[in-house]
């Protein structure tokens, strides 16, 4: 069973139709993966969401949609440990070694601590982020990577006929 830590920038595209939707979507329909975000990746979603129909890139509607199918999800289909101090303090410490900013730290940190008893049960973590300096931070901290910028092909219409 694959285990994948979600940060918030693959999980917009669960909802909202961007270059590696098709991907991150097939990660989340696929009932024998188990998924993982930090709880704080709930209001970073949901105002990510939020600004794309500020800026006009998606409607109301699909606003709405977006937001409930998130919300349902949050409760169905991911595990979100809470980020408490102690993450939030880890994160700060990989802000010393590492580039990424606070929230993307909060997400690096998170899954780090889950990796920790996954791999004493031979489970592999994978980091899955659409941010290139995060990934690079994960990696050089011991995680699996992927990017679903790497399956943008799949967004292509002949690619899912």
């Amino acid at each position: 069973m694959p285990h994948y830590y979600l940060d918030s920038s693959v999980l917009v595209k669960c909802y909202v139709a961007e270059t590696g939707s098709v991907w991150a979507r097939q990660l989340v329909s696929d009932h024998n993966a188990t998924l993982y975000s930090s709880d704080l990746a709930i209001a970073e979603v949901a105002a990510a969401i939020a600004i794309l129909r500020r800026t006009g890139r998606i409607n109301h509607r699909p606003q709405r949609e977006a937001i409930a199918e998130f919300y349902k999800h949050t409760t169905t289909c991911f595990l979100h440990p809470p980020a408490s101090r102690a993450i939030v303090r880890y994160a700060a410490d990989l802000t010393q070694r590492h580039p990424p900013k606070g929230y993307d730290a909060v997400h690096l940190a998170t899954a780090l601590v889950l990796q920790r008893p996954l791999q004493d049960r031979r489970i592999t973590l994978t980091f899955v982020s659409g941010d290139d300096s995060l990934l690079t931070a994960a990696q050089s901290e011991g995680l699996p990577i992927a990017n679903p910028f790497d399956y943008a092909h799949l967004d292509q219409p002949e690619a899912t006929q």
